[in-house]
């Protein structure tokens, strides 16, 4: 099972044993809010919003209880593997919503 984002940042594909499925977001960014003092990057937040039903969908069609979990340990590893490019200026806050 994986999930990879869609390069124009409207959702996930998230392929399991019954193929691949589609939980669909919206993604809200803001302009550089501040610059960590430690490192001196700017700071980007942004806040993806998926439907917890169409999550929950998607889990069972899965074979997983919840995605959830999944989903914001993605989101959380893209962050950190942002940071860790050479040459990044900024880095990303992710805060992750199901309504």
């Amino acid at each position: 099972m994986y999930l990879q984002d869609f390069r124009d940042g409207s959702g996930l594909s998230i392929e399991g044993p019954t193929g691949k499925h589609t939980l669909y977001g919206s993604e809200k960014r803001t302009k550089p809010s501040g610059f960590d003092s430690h490192d001196g990057k700017g700071i980007l937040y942004n806040e993806w919003s998926f439907s917890a039903f169409a999550a929950e969908s998607i889990g069972r069609q899965v074979g997983l209880a919840t995605i959830e979990e999944l989903v914001v340990r993605y989101f959380k590893m893209r962050d950190e593997r942002w940071l860790s490019r050479e040459g990044a200026v900024n880095k990303f806050c992710t805060t992750v919503v199901f309504l």
